[in-house]
């Protein structure tokens, strides 16, 4: 993982929080897992702007997976 999506990883844990609660409360709602993952990307997107789509998805996947 590139230095910086390890900075969102290790100073961000209420962005971590936000990121899992939506795509798990949007799947709940049904949502599809290509809409929900990409409404948890958008929510890290817009709390940590400048990264690339895919470095906010890598981090996002990452913390999915693990929640």
């Amino acid at each position: 993982m590139p230095e910086h999506e390890d900075a969102i990883n290790a100073s961000c844990a209420p962005c971590r929080g936000a990121v899992t609660r939506v795509y798990r409360e949007l799947r709940t709602l049904g949502y599809d897992d290509p809409s929900a993952f990409r409404s948890a990307v958008t929510v890290l997107s817009l709390r940590h702007p400048g990264l690339s789509r895919e470095a906010y998805a890598g981090v996002a996947a990452a913390w999915i997976e693990a929640a």
